[in-house]
């Protein structure tokens, strides 16, 4: 009952993207993690989403990538963020190895 949120409208319960919107907008978070205004826009347009909806799928997907990556930094150039796929690749096996001696433990 915010007196500027009466044109907002009523807030929808979750949202599940196609998979055609979700590839979309991983695709434009590989080319830049931070839309600019007139970005969002043009995808929002694009996608059939509102802009408030492209903004916080950005927010969201900007943890989701701190997280998986410990940093607080994102890949300045296509060349670093390959090589960061790599190193991920290259750890991949170790982190699969311990995780079934775990599942072993357990019964």
């Amino acid at each position: 009952s915010f007196p500027w949120r009466v044109t907002a409208g009523r807030r929808r319960g979750r949202q599940t993207y196609s998979r055609y919107q979700t590839l979309e907008l991983e695709k434009e978070f590989l080319f830049n993690p931070y839309l600019t205004r007139k970005r969002r826009i043009e995808v929002s347009h694009a996608l059939g989403l509102t802009e408030r909806q492209v903004k916080i799928w950005f927010q969201n997907r900007r943890m989701k990538w701190k997280k998986e990556n410990n940093k607080d930094k994102f890949p300045s150039s296509k060349c670093e963020q390959e090589e960061l796929e790599k190193q991920k690749l290259e750890r991949a096996p170790e982190a699969a190895d311990e995780g079934d001696a775990q599942k072993g433990d357990k019964k």
